[in-house]
Order: structure tokens, then sequence, then C-alpha cells
């Protein structure tokens, strides 16, 4: 079942990236021209010791300024590959942001995620995926080719100094196989505690008059605290394992460099007589040297970048989850001119099982007044949304003269009506803004409209979720945005019991 599900989730995160395929496979081949100036420089290296100690020609001081040209060369090219890398990550990024917004935009409202863990995937998931993507890319994949391509030309300088390091490798592979198997289990660990910190602290911020009234200051402060002291030591316990990854690769490679170097100046003396008799002569071994060297730093690359590749992996397992969630469908046939609005036998459950109500059967002509009264938790606030298809019913039907309301579009029906919430929402910006959203605020009478019911300032600023209003305030805002938009169905949830007779 776990094979499954990562191997549907890797498949949808190949989906994401399709748009990015081309200049991921590009960056990779921009890597070939540096391991070949890698291997010629490597082989210039030996060259020119070589012709420095026999050659009197007078070219003897250019061989020096030679290997600097192709040093700086192949370091300006490995720049140019990271700014490649750091350009093309950044747009994979803003991608992954706008996909991730545009999916929490459109998922069902009971599928909605908290506010919190919302702004977490958004801006911390999708930052270290598209990281992990351009590490895995341009990092693994390029260290790979690089240490190949080393790999090979020391084995034409002698076969024995490349089979010392080829044995070298199943030798390190195991313990690395183990540590990248924890380190994801570590980041996964980590990641869920760090969405944990950052979310309970976005929306306790969000609720100011909650945590205040409730007197839950220091309780909330004692949660951030041992969450934020929990996410400390899963931070610790993951970079642990990267720090374990990273020096395996150098210790690897100086192990193989001192075997390399005992082999090529003792065996090859023993086996095949003076080292100029088996054809490497100084600056072959010097050549051998830098070789060995570079390769050393390819093989770091490997073991650091294997370690970030488990982080990538833990960010698309969570991104996966919002991106692989069905979106709402609001295409449809717009509803035409309507008498009655019907509810037959109409029935609610949430996902969890617990039902609210069952069997509701109503007729709502339109232009009429209707009362709807019961106790406090009998469903009156969840039919509310059922009627303006916030919510789909889990059993019976909604009809518009006679007609299934399904058979019309979702979008275009929830144009039509509106809800008046008992907890309204609104985003910063004036009140005009508030109002007039998501249209632009001109001068089209909402200031006689704000004035109407007892907002007169329209150049008054509110914050996200206005909690400079009162709770009276908020209400009557938001009956002047249903009230502006003139919808066909205006449903009040309670809205007139915070405001005054005049205005009710």
């Amino acid at each position: 079942m776990s094979e499954k599900r990562d191997s549907g989730g890797l498949k949808l995160a190949l989906e994401v990236l399709r748009p990015w395929r081309l200049r991921l496979v590009g960056l990779n081949l921009l890597g070939l021209p540096q391991v070949g100036l890698g291997v010629f420089l490597a082989w210039a290296v030996g060259y020119g010791v070589d012709r420095f100690l026999t050659e009197t020609d007078g070219l003897q001081a250019l061989i020096p300024l030679f290997l600097i040209g192709l040093f700086l060369v192949r370091s300006g090219f490995g720049v140019f590959i990271q700014y490649l890398s750091l350009n093309l990550g950044s747009r994979i990024h803003l991608a992954l942001e706008r996909r991730t917004f545009a999916k929490l935009l459109k998922i069902p409202l009971l599928d909605a995620v908290g506010t919190g863990e919302a702004a977490t995937s958004l801006f911390h998931d999708c930052a270290f995926y598209a990281h992990g993507v351009i590490e895995l890319d341009g990092t693994l994949v390029i260290s790979l080719l690089q240490a190949a391509g080393l790999w090979v030309y020391l084995l034409v300088l002698d076969w024995r100094l490349a089979a010392v390091v080829a044995v070298a490798v199943p030798v390190f592979l195991l313990p690395l196989h183990f540590i990248l198997r924890r380190l994801r289990r570590v980041s996964g660990e980590f990641y869920a505690e760090n969405q944990i910190y950052w979310s309970r602290a976005v929306d306790a911020t969000r609720a100011p008059r909650l945590l205040r009234g409730a007197g839950a200051q220091d309780s909330e402060f004692r949660f951030f605290s041992d969450s934020g002291e929990r996410r400390r030591r899963g931070m610790l316990r993951q970079a642990k394992y990267h720090f374990l990854a990273g020096p395996l690769g150098e210790i690897f490679a100086a192990c193989a460099i001192g075997a390399a170097f005992w082999l090529g100046v003792d065996l090859l003396g023993r086996l095949a007589g003076p080292v100029g008799a088996q054809g490497l002569s100084l600056g072959g071994l010097g050549s051998a040297a830098v070789t060995t060297v570079w390769l050393l730093g390819a093989l770091k690359g490997v073991f650091g970048a294997a370690g970030g590749v488990q982080d990538t992996l833990v960010m698309q397992g969570r991104l996966v989850k919002i991106w692989g969630t069905a979106d709402e469908e609001l295409e449809g046939p717009e509803p035409p001119e309507w008498r009655v609005l019907e509810a037959e036998n109409l029935t609610f459950s949430y996902p969890d099982g617990a039902e609210v109500f069952r069997g509701v059967n109503l007729a709502l002509k339109r232009g009429e007044l209707v009362h709807l009264a019961g106790p406090s938790g009998a469903g009156k606030t969840t039919l509310a949304r059922v009627l303006c298809r916030l919510y789909e019913p889990t059993g019976g039907r909604l009809h518009l003269d006679g007609k299934p309301l399904t058979d019309y579009g979702l979008g275009p029906w929830r144009l039509k009506t509106t809800l008046v919430d008992q907890e309204p929402e609104f985003l910063p910006g004036k009140l005009a803004d508030a109002v007039a959203y998501p249209d632009a605020a001109g001068d089209t009478g909402i200031g006689e409209l704000l004035r109407e019911v007892g907002l007169g300032e329209l150049s008054r600023e509110i914050t996200s979720g206005a909690p400079e209003l009162s709770g009276g305030e908020r209400r009557r805002l938001a009956l002047a945005r249903a009230l502006f938009h003139r919808p066909e169905l205006l449903v009040l949830d309670e809205t007139t019991s915070y405001v005054d007779a005049e205005l009710e």
C-alpha cells in the first residue's frame, strides 16, 4: 500500500515538474563540459610537470600560466552553472508556490487546511522542495558525472589506482544507505513538528481576543516553547545525519588517496618494476594525485547531495497530499431565473461520520422571507452552507424549479447566493474594499450603503480578520457586502441579533 502511494506521489510530482524537464536535462548536459574540463585539467597537470622537467624550449614559463588559466576557466564555468541552477530553482520555486496556492483556493471547503498549515506548505515546503530538485539535478547528477569521468581517467592512468577506488565504493555505500534511511525518517519527524510550530503560531496570533479572553497567553506560550524545543532537537538530529553523510565521502576519498599512492609507489615497483616501466611518470603521478583529489570533491558532493535528496522526498510527500486533493468542479451552466428552491430529504454528515441533520424538507420561494428557528447545534449554520453549496449534502437533493441543482455550475450558483456567517471573514484594506470585494471599490453607492448600516468611514482601515471592529460592526460590514452584491438568495446566520432594532 505504501509503495503504491509513494509511486503515485512520484508520478504526480513528475507531472508537476513536467514544464521544467528540458531545462533540468539541459542543466545536466552543461555539466558534461565541466567534467571534460576537469579531466583535461588533470591531464594538463601531468603533461605540464613532465614538460617543465624535460623540455628547455623556453615555453616552460608559460606552463604555470596555462594551468592557472585552465583552473580559472573551470572555476568560472562552475560559477556559471551555479547561477543557472539558482535561476532555474527560483523559477521552479515560484511555479510550485503558484500551483500550491491555486490548489488551496480550489479544494472543497471541508478539505481546506488550517491557515497556519496552508502558509507553512506554501512558503516553507515549496522552497525546500525547489531547492531539493535543483540539488538533485545540479549537484548530485553533475557530481556523479564528474566522479565517473575522473575515475575513467584514473583507469587510463593505471588500472590498479582505479581498482582501489572502485573496491572502496561498496564498503562506504552500506553505512551511507543506513544513514540516508535514518535521515529520511528523522527529517519527516522534524518537518512535521516544524509545521505544528509555525501553524500554531500563525493561528494563535490571528485570534488575539480569544487568547486574552480565555487568559490563555501563558498556556499558548508554553505550547509554543515546548514545540520549539522539540523542533530544535529534531533539527539537531537531522543535522547529525547530514553531517555524517558529508564526511563519509571525505573519509572514503582520503582512504582511496592513501591506498592509491601506496599502490602506485610500492606495488607498481614490486609487480611491474620501476614506475617508469609502467608508463607512469612523475607527471603521471601528479596527474593521478590531482585526479584523486578532485574525485574526493566530487564524491563529497554526491554524499552531501544524497542527504539533501531525503529532505526533498519528505517535502514531496507533504506537497503531494495537497496537489492530489480533488478540485471543486466550479464550471457548469448558469442557473436561469428561478422561482422555488426546494430541499428534498436533505441529509448532511461530516467526513468523520458525525451526522448534523437528516430528512430536511423545505421550499424557499424567490423574494420570500423565511425564518428558520431551532436550538443551538441543530444544524442551522450547516444547512445554510448547504443551500449556498459551500457544502454538498451527503443525502437527498436540492431542486431549482423541479430540476436538480447539481445540473447547474457550482460557481455560477455561488455567485447568485450570499451567506452572511456568524463569524464573517475579511481581508486587509479599507471598509469600502471589504464591501466591494472581490470587485474594485468605486463610486457605486458604497458610502451610502455603509452609512445605512452605521459604518460611515469609507477610508477606515482594517487588517486581516478585522479585529479592530466589534462583533456588531463586523456583522454590519458583512451585511453591507451582501447587500452591495444583490444576491438572489441571501442567507443571514443570526446576523441581525447583533444589530439594533432600527437597522433590523
